[in-house]
């Protein structure tokens, strides 16, 4: 299933969008993301798309049936991963 605008009154505001996205970015490098290895691998980047769309729908689900998405004072990413 594909998500477009039209469906999705959350990222109806490009605003709310933007915002989500540079806290995650701001969670990658205050936690160096992309220098963490397991098992002596990088795994970040092969993760960060599933986690961010993870995050995504999860914030999509929590706003079902709202007229008006709530914003998050504290948004916490590390709620989000293992």
């Amino acid at each position: 299933m594909y998500l477009t605008v039209e469906d999705v009154p959350m990222i109806k505001s490009d605003t709310s969008l933007k915002n989500l996205y540079e806290k995650f970015i701001q969670f990658e490098e205050e936690n160096h993301l992309f220098s963490k290895k397991i098992a002596d691998v990088f795994f970040w980047e092969r993760i960060r798309f599933t986690v961010f769309i993870s995050i995504l729908q999860n914030k999509i689900d929590a706003s079902d049936g709202e007229k008006k998405v709530k914003k998050e004072k504290n948004f916490n990413l590390s709620n989000y991963l293992l």
